[in-house]
């Protein structure tokens, strides 16, 4: 096989394997030799296409550079011009921005990036050295999928030397070789102290890092799927969970990334070992179930009449029902996805916060409600000392005299 006709099959046969309509796709090009490989291979090939730049500013030709460019490609040409102290981080994220913009307007179907071998090989030895866990690895994968944005990398079972086009380079990035950036240091100053090549020693490493974490993630997609989100924050039951550390840690650090490495393994031990109101981090374990609370719910200090109708930022809605308890039965579990009703008898009410109650608590504890949640939600006091909440559910019994169904929702 001709070398210089290598990026033209691989993208051919990626784009086969991965287009699924006749969209446009969008190209990004930076002007240096691996993306004008990808032009070339995209010219050759006729490939509908948009393509996107992005000069980052950091150098004092870029803008000269740009316009070079613009000239010798044949697609629509989209310009993103980033000004101002901008560190790597915020490039990238600037950079998906801007393409998952241009998809949406557009209409592409997905982002067309020229890494390859060397680049996989370099984030990998990157990620070990920061101490990465070894599902992260993997480095730049083929397909990834982003919120609102698809990047696609058909060139990573190319090595660099293997990547050619007819153009003269029109970039030339010195900070690509800047040890003041994390890779440039990486290519400066601790690559060439290696004696024999390792590029692809790294890339297998990362490549099974890839189907180490593909395995893992399909082990936890099921649990992962039963995530609920409410006006109290993310909830996840896992109580009935049966999973080794390994995955029960994969888990934890697809729900909560911000983890740290010590925080991940108390989490999980917290989790095995079943205890309650544990937090790690921004994460609060209780009883095998994993929160990720929203800031708490501040709620009036004055208790005010059944009637209103509101409390804080709460509005209770009353309604006639004959006979027993209403059919959606209270409990934080219900009031987590925004609603829970209570049948009330007949009487004076009032809402108010809870309060010190040796009969409120054991409620509460017999029915393991989160004791973060617990100064949340409001309660009901009737006049004769009675008091009803919306986070335990009440025992099976039929009213007699019944007030109505109150159902307390979170507005």
């Amino acid at each position: 096989m001709c070398t210089t006709n290598r990026p033209q099959m691989q993208l051919k046969q990626f784009i086969d394997c991965h287009k699924r309509s006749d969209r446009p796709l969008l190209a990004a090009i930076s002007g240096g030799a691996d993306s004008l490989a990808l032009l070339h291979a995209l010219m050759a090939l006729k490939i509908d296409c948009h393509v996107a730049h992005v000069d980052h500013g950091w150098r004092t030709e870029s803008q000269e550079e740009a316009a070079r460019l613009k000239k010798i490609v044949p697609y629509p040409f989209h310009l993103l011009e980033l000004r101002g102290s901008c560190d790597e981080n915020g490039a990238r994220k600037a950079r998906h921005n801007f393409f998952r913009e241009l998809c949406h307007t557009q209409g592409c179907e997905a982002v067309l990036l020229a890494h390859h071998a060397n680049d996989r090989a370099e984030t990998v030895f990157k990620r070990m050295i920061e101490g990465a866990p070894i599902v992260h690895l993997s480095g730049p994968r083929p397909v990834e999928k982003l919120p609102g944005l698809t990047l696609w990398r058909p060139f990573l079972s190319l090595r660099k030397s293997e990547l050619s086009h007819p153009f003269e380079t029109v970039v030339v990035d010195s900070t690509n070789f800047d040890p003041r950036y994390h890779r440039g240091w990486l290519r400066t100053e601790i690559f060439p102290k290696f004696k024999r090549p390792f590029e692809h020693h790294l890339a297998r490493l990362g490549s099974e890092a890839e189907e180490i974490r593909d395995y893992f993630d399909g082990q936890v997609e099921l649990f992962l799927s039963q995530v609920k989100q409410g006006p109290f924050g993310t909830w996840l039951d896992l109580s009935q969970a049966q999973l080794p550390p390994v995955l029960l840690r994969h888990l934890l650090r697809r729900f909560c990334p911000r983890l740290s490495y010590e925080e991940l393994h108390a989490a999980a031990d917290f989790l095995g070992q079943g205890r309650s109101n544990a937090q790690v981090g921004p994460l609060v374990i209780d009883r095998g179930h994993l929160f990720l609370p929203h800031p708490p719910v501040i709620l009036p200090q004055t208790a005010v009449p059944l009637s209103e109708g509101r409390f804080g930022t709460y509005t209770l809605v009353q309604g006639e029902q004959k006979g027993a308890e209403p059919k959606d039965k209270p409990g934080w579990q219900a009031l987590w996805q925004g609603c829970a009703s209570l049948a009330v008898p007949k009487g004076e009410w009032s809402i108010c916060p809870p309060y010190p109650d040796r009969r409120l608590r054991e409620r509460f504890n017999a029915h393991q409600v989160p004791a973060f949640l617990r100064e949340q939600v409001p309660v009901l006091r009737s006049s004769q000392g009675q008091c009803l909440d919306w986070l335990t559910p009440l025992k099976e019994h039929v009213i007699e005299e019944l007030l109505g169904v109150v159902s307390l929702m979170f507005s």
